[in-house]
């Protein structure tokens, strides 16, 4: 499951995702100060997090709405993205009162609503792509389309060790330690080899996929 919102919602995202471990995953598009503070929130949000943002933004400028929530996130995946020239209220169909309230500022945007919705929806449903059903491409798309894209900029926090084997007594054993771990002997899984350590019971070569911040999992070199 996933709790997103935009503006103001994105911000009470932030206070809705706080401490609920019932929670996959958490986008929000423009995010907004809320009173409780959503930025104090964000300090207990822990699921991975997408967070969006209009470089444009007159009505709730990045710099001390969206990007002040996505520094405070303790989540240990977070990735925040800024649309270049997108403005706060393309994040979504017209809305009446939207448009007239950034009508009052600077400046006018210079993205059309098409552009910035398309822009969008790229990238959240390569992240919920991950994050709700598993697919490892989509995490491989997104992480090359923050890459090259000259539609955002972006930066982001997953780090991804990449696990060891060594010999702990009889047992191969993967270190750093992650939540999931797959074994491989010459390439193949290994039915139920799925601890941080496993007993070899013949020579050759074995590797393990470690599963740390994100639902893919990090290779090993071979163990001979």
């Amino acid at each position: 499951s996933a709790v997103m919102g935009h503006s103001m919602g994105g911000g009470s995202s932030f206070l809705a995702a706080a401490n609920n471990t019932t929670l996959t995953t958490m986008v929000t598009l423009a995010a907004a100060e809320t009173n409780p503070s959503s930025t104090t929130a964000a300090a207990s949000v822990t699921i991975p997090s997408l967070t969006i943002a209009g470089a444009a933004d007159c009505v709730a400028p990045p710099a001390t709405n969206a990007l002040q929530m996505y520094n405070a996130l303790a989540s240990a995946c977070k990735t925040y993205v800024s649309v270049n020239q997108g403005s706060h209220c393309y994040f979504a169909d017209y809305n009446f009162n939207c448009t007239f309230g950034e009508s009052t500022c600077n400046p006018v945007p210079a993205l059309d609503r098409a552009s910035q919705e398309d822009v969008t929806a790229d990238l959240f449903t390569l992240w919920f792509e991950h994050w709700l059903k598993g697919s490892c491409q989509a995490w491989e798309d997104l992480q090359d389309s923050l890459a090259v894209s000259g539609r955002i900029a972006s930066q982001q926090s997953c780090s991804e060790p990449t696990p060891v084997i060594t010999m702990n007594g009889n047992y191969l054993e993967a270190n750093p330690p992650g939540y999931y771990y797959q074994w491989y002997y010459e390439g193949n899984p290994i039915p139920g080899a799925n601890g941080q350590q496993n007993l070899p019971d013949q020579a050759g070569n074995y590797t393990v996929g470690v599963f740390y911040n994100t639902n893919c999992p990090v290779m090993s070199a071979p163990y001979p």
